[in-house]
């Protein structure tokens, strides 16, 4: 139970571990892993999938004349996802300017300050038993973006 208008850490994991949000970090995940092995090597490391709205792939771009680019090859791109994917492949692709996204980014999770030490610490206990490395990393992503956005309302 809440008191002064905070949400116990209880509270805010039953909202993150809804089945709504499941589908939506599950779809984010397949759909990097799909865009990944679709993309190349180049557009793989300056590009990154940040959200999903409805059957629309969110991609963040590094540079503008990058994004551009693949606007221009979008059909394409679009023609190799479903031929990998299958019904999996997003329907269509919005792409948004990111300067600040670097591979370094990518291979680490982020620390993020505005987490109190108890959020941190149970996010931590929730991940330990995850054996993959990777998955242990973009889960542990996934809920520090969204104790932090929960954090913000």
């Amino acid at each position: 139970m809440s008191q002064g208008g905070l949400k116990s850490i209880k509270e805010i994991l039953e909202k993150i571990t809804s089945q709504k949000e499941w589908e939506k970090g599950g779809t984010i995940l397949r759909w990097r892993d799909l865009w990944c092995k679709s993309v190349g090597p180049f557009v793989a490391k300056n590009t990154e999938v940040v959200g999903v709205r409805g059957k629309k792939a969110v991609i963040a771009v590094v540079h503008s004349v990058l994004a551009s680019e693949l606007a221009i090859q979008k059909p394409i791109i679009l023609e190799k996802l479903r031929e990998k994917g299958g019904e999996m492949a997003p329907q269509d692709l919005i792409f948004k300017v990111d300067p600040t996204l670097s591979k370094e980014e990518k291979t680490t999770a982020p620390a993020d300050p505005d987490l109190d030490p108890a959020t941190k610490e149970e996010i931590e206990r929730l991940t330990d038993s995850l054996r993959d490395p990777e998955l242990r990393e973009r889960f542990t992503r996934i809920l520090i973006h969204s104790f932090h956005r929960e954090g913000k309302k």
